[in-house]
């Protein structure tokens, strides 16, 4: 292909006769660019590792460790748990890049999700998300589909003291103070009736709560007594909301 005078070389050679995609020249633009800098972005990477690996969360073998002492102590209060494995909830660590300008190959964090199913569970669990500054545990529903969120907003609608209780008890308000409001409604769902006097409770498109940990608390001993602290206080959340999805599914 020619431009401006000068020869610009394509991508697999020219072998192609036909005129390549807008959307797959966009995607290649930079391929060349990148292939420069892929040993900067490796070294990146490692340092990277090096980095999470002084705050003890780097390696397979201790997350899975970490990961499987964390369900141990949550089937001590959550037997429903049970034959869950570290490997089962923990997310794996290399990005799609596909389409992204950034090439590191690597997350920046480590995430596990405990639930009945795993990380591709569809219901309520335990979240532990380990990145240097922006480390938390969390639990609950995020995004749930609009045939699961009809059923949740079904169950509070019949129970909503039961539900208050559980956010309002006094160690949950402790530790996450309240569900996230991320995407709160300003308008009342469709199918329940607008004078409901809980429609606090129904204007949810998530139901979750979450809890920052620092980095301190990462490398301190007592951080699995902390993280396992914060799912038990969860477990009565998780335990209404799985119940709601699955009393809707029969």
């Amino acid at each position: 292909m020619a431009s401006d005078g000068k020869t610009q070389k394509k991508l697999w050679g020219g072998r192609f006769e036909q005129s390549t995609a807008p959307l797959v020249e966009e995607y290649t633009v930079s391929a060349t660019y990148d292939r420069r800098l892929y040993a900067q972005d490796i070294a990146g990477s490692k340092a990277h590792a090096r980095m999470l690996a002084r705050q003890g969360v780097l390696t397979a073998e201790e997350a899975e460790t970490l990961v499987n002492g964390l369900i141990a102590d949550i089937l001590l209060f959550d037997p429903s748990l049970g034959g869950l494995q570290a490997k089962d909830c923990t997310f794996r660590i290399y990005r799609d890049v596909r389409f992204s300008h950034d090439k590191s190959p690597y997350k920046t964090n480590i995430g596990a999700f405990m639930a009945r199913g795993g990380r591709k569970s569809t219901g309520s669990g335990y979240y532990l998300h380990l990145e240097p500054g922006k480390s938390f545990v969390g639990g609950g529903i995020y995004m749930p589909g609009p045939e699961v969120l009809k059923r949740i907003r079904q169950e509070i609608y019949f129970n909503p003291g039961a539900f208050r209780s559980i956010i309002e008890e006094r160690e949950f308000k402790r530790i996450f103070g309240k569900l996230s409001e991320e995407d709160k409604l300003k308008r009342p769902p469709r199918d329940f009736p607008a004078d409901y006097p809980d429609m606090d409770l129904l204007m949810y498109k998530s139901y979750v709560c979450g809890h920052s940990i620092s980095d301190q608390d990462i490398v301190s001993s007592g951080f699995r007594g902390k993280v396992t602290e914060a799912f038990r206080a969860m477990k009565d959340l998780n335990h209404f909301l799985n119940n709601a999805v699955e009393a809707g599914s029969h």
